[in-house]
């Protein structure tokens, strides 16, 4: 019984080898093709983007609301390493810096007080009900310049929520029209 799957029938090449024979310009554009498909692949995994890491110096024992305040005028913020900016907080509470559009983009924020003591980042919070623990919680961005923070509890930063931030004279006012003074 013949086997169907035999190349036996197949006529002989010019070198006594049975097959087809392909001409040896194809090798090379095959082999071309590859590598220039491969170019993009290799690059995308070698430049692998991270989301740059935004590391607040904040005052030892502070607490309260403090604004990031993008300006013409300033001074980027310090690049400590490959996508790591840091952010000196002062006692002010208003660090001012240059137009970098930082907080626009994916970013992980990583909070510690000035003698290297970390600060949790109110979204790692475990159990996120706790409201005893002392941490950093983003409040919101206005006028796309003033990017609002506070350091305190849960229990403190829900007054914040309902408050009217500004910053006058160099000083951060609070107003909290649902709060009797």
């Amino acid at each position: 019984m013949d086997n169907p799957y035999s190349i036996s029938d197949t006529p002989l090449r010019d070198d006594g080898k049975r097959g087809r024979r392909y001409p040896p310009w194809y090798s090379v554009v095959a082999l071309l093709l590859l590598m220039m498909a491969s170019i993009p692949i290799l690059v995308s995994l070698r430049y692998q983007s991270r989301p740059p890491v935004v590391r607040f110096t904040i005052p030892n024992g502070f607490r309260g609301p403090f604004v990031v305040r993008e300006t013409e005028g300033g001074i980027p913020p310090k690049q400590t390493s490959n996508h790591q900016y840091r952010i000196e907080v002062p006692p002010s509470g208003i660090a001012v810096i240059g137009k970098c559009r930082l907080f626009f983009q994916w970013h992980t924020l990583v909070p510690v007080y000035a003698s290297g003591v970390s600060l949790p980042y109110a979204l790692s919070l475990d159990p996120p009900e706790d409201r005893t623990t002392v941490a950093l919680w983003g409040l919101h961005t206005s006028g796309n310049k003033d990017h609002w923070y506070f350091v305190g509890t849960r229990s403190e930063v829900v007054d914040m929520y309902t408050s009217d931030l500004s910053v006058e004279d160099g000083a951060i006012v609070v107003y909290n029209p649902y709060k009797s003074p």
